[in-house]
C-alpha cells in the first residue's frame, strides 16, 4: 500500500473503502490541512504502519478523511453518530472492522503508542503463545465445539 497517497474518503468512496474487499480492518486518520498536530502525526503513521501494511504482512488497510473539505462525507459522519464515535479532537485515527468502527484514538501520540493501539485491536496472522482462537469454517461459519474442554 503507497502510504504516500492513500484513498480518501468521501460520499463516492467511504462504502467501497470501508468494505474493502479483503475483509482487512481498516484505519482512518481523520484529519484537515490547517491541523498542526495532524501534520505531525503523518512522520508517526509512516513510521508504524508499513509493518502492518507491507505485501508480505497485509493485516491493515489505510484511508484518510478530511473532515472539513466540501466533499467531507454526511454519510461517512452518520455511520460515525449511529455507532457513537463521536470525537471533537484531531487528529483523531478510528479503527473499522467489516464497515463498522470499532476503536478510536484521539490526540497525537508516539510510534509506540500507535503500535500498541493497533496491537490491541488489529488480528495478527498467528495467535499469541497460550491465544486461543476460534476456527472459521469455510462457509464463515464459527467451528465451535461442543464437547468440554479439560481445564
Amino acid at each position: 500500500m503507497d502510504l504516500s497517497n492513500p484513498p480518501h474518503i468521501d460520499d463516492s468512496s467511504y462504502e467501497l473503502i470501508l468494505n474493502n474487499p479483503h475483509s482487512l480492518p481498516v484505519l482512518v486518520d481523520c484529519y484537515t490541512d490547517k491541523c498542526g498536530p495532524c501534520k505531525l502525526i503523518e512522520r508517526t503513521l509512516q513510521q508504524t504502519l508499513p509493518k502492518y501494511t507491507s505485501s508480505t504482512n497485509t493485516r491493515l488497510s489505510f484511508a484518510k478523511w478530511d473532515t472539513e473539505t466540501k466533499d467531507s462525507s454526511e454519510h461517512f459522519m452518520s455511520l460515525l453518530r449511529e455507532h457513537s464515535m463521536i470525537f471533537r479532537v484531531l487528529p483523531t485515527l478510528l479503527l473499522f472492522m467489516d464497515g463498522i468502527p470499532v476503536a478510536m484514538k484521539s490526540g497525537m501520540m508516539s510510534a509506540a503508542a500507535l503500535e500498541r493501539f493497533l496491537e490491541e485491536h488489529v488480528p495478527s496472522d498467528e495467535p499469541k503463545e497460550g491465544e486461543r482462537r476460534p476456527k472459521v469454517r469455510p462457509d464463515g461459519a464459527l467451528g465451535i465445539s461442543t464437547r468440554k474442554m479439560n481445564r
